[in-house]
């Protein structure tokens, strides 16, 4: 497998640590789940980053780096979403072997994009639901999911 040299950075303490995320201070309160949330409930497997197959990594410029074997994101129906991913680190770097979150999120069918907001530190990130394959950026980079 290739390890992709992108910017260690990439890879935040949180899922959703990022330039790409925001304080969910400055975002509208979020809604109530309705009726459309089930079109899009479900679980997702991970299959692509940055349009390529997992497992994918990347190294920081000191020869370490991350792996990412898999992983799952879950869209509840009552508009709470889990994200779970599995890594793999290549020393020097290190880190935990697992990666999970868990939050709220607000769907918008009209543009068919949805906004999460994790419970632990109230970052927030956007994404797209286009049948059965969302895309939601971690770190940055877009994660391509698709329902089982």
């Amino acid at each position: 497998m290739r390890l992709t040299r992108v910017l260690y950075a990439l890879c935040a303490a949180t899922a959703l640590g990022s330039a790409a995320c925001s304080d969910s201070a400055t975002e509208p309160e979020l809604a109530l789940a309705g009726p459309e949330y089930a079109r899009v409930a479900g679980t997702y497997a991970l299959s692509h980053i940055v349009g390529e197959e997992i497992p994918w990594g990347f190294q920081s410029v000191g020869g370490g780096g991350v792996v990412f074997r898999g992983g799952t994101l879950t869209l509840g129906g009552d508009g709470r979403f889990a994200l779970h991913l599995s890594q793999t680190w290549v020393s020097p770097a290190s880190g935990a072997p697992e990666l999970r979150t868990a939050g709220r999120y607000v769907y918008s069918p009209g543009d068919s994009s949805f906004t999460v907001t994790e419970d632990s530190t109230n970052k927030t990130a956007r994404g797209t639901v286009r049948g059965r394959v969302v895309v939601l950026p971690v770190g940055g980079a877009p994660f391509t999911f698709v329902r089982r």
